[in-house]
């Protein structure tokens, strides 16, 4: 047991045992300073304690090298792609379904077509277009493959019966089905209809092959798109994105941010 004189004419007793402090006092006392520990008032009333809890400040100075991209090791370059590959489709994904979009617009713009996709290396994954296409700007994209007499058929055709052809969607997937679209169906079945002589099948035939065939590889290249934009990006093009926005990187290829 210690006496200590905290203030003029008051006495305290203080007991210390390791961290914890116990202060008694008059309750007349308002204020003091307790380092670490259980401030305990003792009234009238009886005994009341309250905790005090003191933070100590430190401050601590490191040292280290930042580096720009191109100075980075081979494993560190590869961190830095994935964590920008990640941000871009999570953040940008949407910049690559505008490119396709813009791009059907330009092949067939009275058409009214839609995508789905996914590009995640599983089962089912792909890329697939549907919707209402306009079987004339469908012929426009694959016309040398027909002689004059096969065109000439599908123009009257079309005038006839009209172009407009839905392409079905892919229900549980999303690799493309277009080869699976019978686009001379409703044109057939009206012709049968209407008692037509000599239906040229074989000529719908070929259309239905060259079209969903065409449709097929549009698919596959807006596939391939994909799958690069998702999944790569050359040291050139990430180099030039980390000059233009300035970033530095820590030794191991992790972003560095200052404080």
């Amino acid at each position: 047991m210690a006496e200590i004189d905290l203030l003029k004419n008051i006495k305290l007793f203080c007991l210390v045992i390791n961290k914890n402090t116990t202060i008694k006092y008059h309750k007349k006392l308002t204020s003091m300073v307790v380092p670490i520990g259980t401030v305990r008032n003792t009234g009238i009333n009886g005994i009341k304690e309250r905790k005090v809890t003191v933070m100590r400040k430190i401050t601590e100075t490191r040292e280290f090298n930042v580096y720009n991209f191109n100075e980075l090791s081979k494993e560190a370059k590869e961190r830095v792609r994935s964590w920008y590959l990640e941000w871009q489709s999570s953040e940008l994904g949407y910049i690559f379904e505008d490119d396709c979009m813009e791009r059907l617009k330009e092949l067939f713009p009275d058409s009214d077509l839609k995508i789905q996709y996914s590009l995640n290396y599983c089962q089912g994954d792909g890329f697939n277009i549907y919707g209402e296409i306009c079987l004339d700007e469908l012929l426009e994209k694959i016309a040398e493959k027909f002689t004059e007499k096969e065109l000439k058929f599908f123009k009257w055709a079309f005038s006839e019966y009209g172009t407009s052809y839905k392409m079905a969607s892919n229900n549980y997937y999303c690799y493309c089905i277009c080869s699976r679209n019978d686009f001379m169906e409703d044109i057939f079945y009206e012709m049968d209809d209407c008692y037509s002589r000599n239906i040229p099948k074989k000529t719908m035939e070929k259309f239905n092959k060259i079209a969903g065939k065409y449709l097929d590889n549009l698919c596959g290249e807006f596939e391939k798109d994909g799958y690069d934009w998702f999944y790569k990006i050359s040291d050139k093009d990430l180099q030039e994105y980390c000059e233009c926005n300035s970033y530095e990187f820590m030794e191991d290829g992790k972003l560095y941010t200052a404080a």
